[in-house]
């Protein structure tokens, strides 16, 4: 089996007395496809590496039939669809929000409108 990986290559910058830490990013590569013993190999490799020379393995689904946005602009089209999604969920339980007033008013009305007639009868005007 074949892995399509990149490697990220970061440091921690500590800051606040070392309460709080950013992580920077250095350098990436590209996503390459290694064997399964090249993998495992810079598996072990990034484990053992001294301060300052860790690097990351982020891994790349190669066989996935679900939409993966690889590309700044993939990701600020999914952002515009989510807005436009939100935006219209809004429109949407606004629109139910006074559906619900105006059901509520209408059986106030209707419930007034009864009592006025009760009234009417128990008073005879």
């Amino acid at each position: 089996m074949s892995h399509k990986i990149a490697i990220i290559k970061t440091k921690d910058v500590y800051y606040n007395h070392g309460d709080d830490c950013d992580t920077i990013i250095s350098s990436i590569t590209e996503w390459t496809v290694v064997t399964d013993d090249e993998y495992s190999l810079l598996q072990k490799a990034a484990a053992k590496m001294p301060y300052g020379e860790q690097f990351q393995i982020f891994e790349q689904p190669v066989d996935t039939k679900v939409f993966i946005a690889k590309t700044i602009a993939d990701y600020i089209e999914l952002v515009k669809q989510a807005e436009v999604k939100e935006a219209e969920d809004k429109k949407k339980r606004a629109a139910q929000a006074l559906a619900r007033k105006h059901k509520n008013e209408l059986k106030d009305r209707e419930s007034k409108l009864a009592l006025l007639n009760k009234l009417k009868a128990e008073l005879g005007q």
